[in-house]
């Protein structure tokens, strides 16, 4: 180094004894180990900063459930079919899943049967009846009551054919999902484009699973 080349210099120009050269050289080691040790901590500070930029990167926001904006409650009523749905504890033994809907204008309100077709059985029924009261003026939220249940639940509508041909239920957890139909039967198209509603308001599509249909 520059430095140990002038202390050689300032030393003895002509001449230089073992111990003066032997202390040049002892010196000029430390220093190129200093030099490196500041080398290695800088990239080190760098390596850390990388890495702790990947961890504090900002995850994905689940943003709350939304619904259709306005429903009408008579042209919702009537029988609507289960095609597919998330499982729950009342449906894993039924196929045949059905949804009769009645609106009773005066109150304001949506009388409830749920029914389906016992598995193994042609004819075993197995229903429940409930009441689902508006949460506000939309129509597209309800507080569901099933006799003999001691909570209430939540009946969002998701969407809804122009038509009210189809129908995506669900709640604010997305714990529930189902897709409803006029018809026992829809096309796979169409079960794709709905279930990608889902997904697009935060579902998990591979969640749902057929509902098997009536016979016939």
């Amino acid at each position: 180094s520059t430095w140990g080349y002038n202390f050689l210099l300032k030393s003895n120009q002509k001449a230089m004894n073992i111990p003066n050269l032997l202390l040049v050289l002892v010196l000029n080691s430390l220093l190129l180990f200093s030099n490196i040790a500041k080398a290695e901590s800088t990239e080190a500070i760098k390596v850390d900063q990388i890495l702790v930029g990947e961890v504090v990167e900002p995850t994905e926001i689940i943003q709350p459930v939304t619904t259709v904006e306005k429903v009408d409650p008579a042209k919702y009523a009537g029988l609507w079919y289960g095609i597919s749905e998330i499982p729950f504890r009342n449906n894993k033994e039924l196929y045949c899943i059905r949804a009769q809907y009645t609106f009773n204008e005066a109150e304001k309100t949506i009388s409830v049967y749920n029914s389906g077709v016992i598995k193994g059985t042609q004819d075993q029924i197995r229903g429940a009846r409930g009441v689902a009261t508006p949460v506000d003026n939309s129509f597209s939220k309800f507080s569901i009551q099933f006799e003999g249940s001691p909570f209430p639940g939540d009946y969002w509508i998701i969407d809804v054919d122009s038509c009210y041909k189809w129908a995506l239920v669900g709640g604010p957890d997305r714990k529930t999902g189902f897709i409803l139909s006029r018809y026992p039967r829809i096309s796979k198209r169409l079960l794709r484009r709905l279930l990608n509603k889902f997904r697009k308001n935060g579902w998990n599509p591979e969640e749902f699973v057929g509902v098997s249909p009536c016979p016939g």
